[in-house]
């Protein structure tokens, strides 16, 4: 393969992974709204556009997160291969022990370039975060990474049969037949390396969270100066505010949970006092001003 095909090939890559990115990140931003019970109300054609570079942000990130994990099973294929030799030997003796046939066709997983050398080690780095917290993921996110990496294998061979049979100007019966299934199937592997995270990865819903906290949707601990009547509704709720510096139609909530702000008119809070009483609610903009802790910085909300 020569700079010519590898740069069209890039090319191509970078086509795929924009429409990838746009429809992945449409599709998990409404996922997200849904999941909150909310969808931003009164939107611009200014949040209509932030609304696609949002959609754009988590596609991005999450084929990021595809890229790695994939490229850290390319990594850890002698493990593959490992357990594949075990599996035959074992199937072997078994066969002979009850006296059936055994058949079985090895898959190799191919190996990698020097780019998913880079990946894996993301990907490794990303396994280790989602399973500090829960140990119980590592499996899963394991066997994610190998089914990406077998998919990807899958891909490769394909294209390869499909290369070699497009550079025969003299085509057999078969081929003609065979081609149209190749084509169906490198369509449909990438969707399904993309779909396999999702899928049997155990982590959709953290990195939907981290997802939203990196685009500054979402921020687990901030600052919240709430404007009545709705101060009025979380104070009559058992929630009590602290004064706040705005002024007295104002109640501070430190600590509070912001689960949408920045697209819309409406902002959506849950707020829970040390007594543990908790309450949800979607306030227009101009009624919150809202600080993130770490940084005091006030965010798209606050900022109408």
């Amino acid at each position: 393969m020569d700079l010519k095909d590898k740069l069209e090939i890039v090319d191509k890559s970078l086509g795929i992974a924009a429409k990838l990115g746009i429809t992945i990140g449409s599709m998990v931003l409404l996922y997200y709204c849904w999941s909150i019970d909310f969808f931003p109300r009164d939107v611009s054609v200014g949040d209509g556009l932030l609304f696609i570079f949002v959609a754009i942000g988590f596609g991005v990130v999450y084929l990021f997160f595809v890229a790695s994990i994939t490229s850290l099973g390319i990594l850890l294929r002698p493990f593959w291969h490992l357990f594949q030799s075990c599996y035959i030997w074992i199937g072997k003796r078994w066969a002979k022990l009850v006296k059936k046939p055994f058949s079985y066709e090895p898959f190799e997983l191919k190996p990698g370039g020097i780019e998913h050398l880079v990946f894996a080690v993301f990907g490794l780095v990303l396994v280790a975060l989602f399973t500090i917290k829960d140990i119980t993921r590592f499996p899963t996110l394991l066997l994610a990474s190998f089914g990406c990496a077998l998919l990807w294998s899958s891909y490769q061979n394909v294209d390869g049969k499909l290369r070699k049979i497009a550079s025969n100007p003299q085509l057999s019966e078969e081929e003609r037949e065979h081609m149209p299934r190749l084509e169906k199937s490198k369509a449909l592997l990438p969707w399904l390396i993309i779909a396999i995270p999702l899928v049997i990865g155990g982590i959709y819903g953290e990195m939907t969270n981290a997802s939203m906290r990196l685009l500054n949707i979402r921020n687990d601990s901030a600052t919240a100066h709430i404007k009545k009547p709705y101060a009025t509704i979380l104070t009559a709720s058992g929630i009590a505010g602290a004064k706040s510096e705005l002024g007295d139609d104002y109640l501070r909530y430190e600590n509070a949970e912001i689960l949408f702000s920045g697209l819309g008119s409406v902002a959506v809070v849950a707020i829970t006092n040390p007594n543990g009483a908790s309450m949800k609610l979607s306030i227009p903009s101009d009624f919150i001003l809202l600080y993130a802790n770490h940084s005091l910085q006030r965010t798209a909300s606050g900022s109408r």
